[in-house]
């Protein structure tokens, strides 16, 4: 990782650092990769889940802000490289604008504390921290002062059972 060239992979294409985890992975632990479940979810798939969820928040549940709404709580329990999260962070921002430019920082600040991941590798886990503060702080947003709701863990192991010691 230190040989790469960190201000090439900033910018441009947004799924540049999805293609760069995947083919990383891919490439070092094949095994992992595939027992894990990292897989690239295509751009427009995203858009289309969460413009669902959107939708279902403001129709049904009248949360007319969707995502923006103060009484919504996101959790993606396998948030990956936070394609998901930067999506519904996107949402919120288009919700919050509807108001006006000036109501974008203060909803996107707000959203950083009920927005929640659990990741079980390091090294997307890494990079959703990275991409999400890069995202809420570039529309004009606040994060936690007590940090990002992004969890190193295992979503589907037993809540009763005690954690490993390293």
């Amino acid at each position: 990782v230190g040989a790469a060239d960190l201000a090439s992979l900033s910018g441009g294409d947004p799924d540049t650092w999805i293609y760069f985890y995947e083919d990383f992975l891919g490439a070092y632990d094949p095994r992992l990769r595939d027992s894990r479940g990292v897989y690239y979810t295509p751009r427009e798939v995203i858009r289309a889940q969460v413009a669902i969820c959107h939708d279902m928040l403001t129709s049904r549940f009248g949360r007319p802000l969707g995502f923006a709404d103060e009484a919504v709580v996101v959790l993606d329990p396998g948030v990956g490289t936070g394609s998901y999260p930067l999506r519904v962070i996107a949402s919120a921002a288009e919700s919050a604008a509807a108001l006006g430019p000036g109501f974008v920082p203060t909803a996107i600040s707000d959203l950083a504390t009920r927005l929640h991941g659990f990741e079980i590798l390091v090294g997307p886990y890494a990079v959703a921290h990275l991409r999400l503060s890069e995202a809420i702080r570039g529309l004009g947003g606040a994060l936690p002062a007590d940090g990002l709701r992004l969890y190193l863990t295992d979503t589907l192991a037993s809540p009763h059972t005690a954690p490993p010691l390293i």
